[in-house]
C-alpha cells in the first residue's frame, strides 16, 4: 500500500490511546484476586494493554475474567469491549466505549 501525501508515518499518541503515557493501576479479577500494573487503553485495537518490566507493551488475553481497572480516577469494565466510567448515581453506572480521538484528557 502507497502512502498518501500528509499522511503520517504513525497514529499520534493522544489519539491511540486513552491516557497520556502507561500509569499504574489496579486490576481486580472476578475471582477477588487484583494485581498492581502500568496501564493505558489501545484505541485503535480496543484493548488494555499493560507495560512489562521489560517495556514490552502486552495485551490482557482474557477479558471476560476482569472485574474492573482502576487508573487513576478512571475505571474500566470489560463488556462486549473495553467501557470507561464516566459518571454514577446511586447504584448505576454510566460508561462509555473509546473511539479513537474521542473524550481525550
Amino acid at each position: 500500500m502507497k502512502r498518501g501525501i500528509g499522511q503520517p508515518d504513525a497514529i499520534p499518541h493522544n489519539i491511540l490511546y486513552d491516557l497520556s503515557v502507561f500509569t499504574e493501576g489496579i486490576i481486580f479479577m472476578k475471582d477477588g484476586a487484583s494485581d498492581k500494573y502500568l496501564f493505558n487503553y489501545n484505541c485503535y485495537l480496543k484493548e488494555m494493554q499493560i507495560l512489562s518490566d521489560s517495556g514490552d507493551t502486552l495485551k490482557l488475553t482474557e477479558p471476560l475474567l476482569i472485574e474492573r481497572i482502576e487508573i487513576d480516577s478512571f475505571i474500566y469494565y470489560y463488556q462486549n469491549g473495553y467501557l470507561r466510567q464516566i459518571a454514577t448515581h446511586n447504584r448505576y453506572k454510566l460508561a462509555a466505549k473509546k473511539e479513537p480521538g474521542l473524550y481525550h484528557e
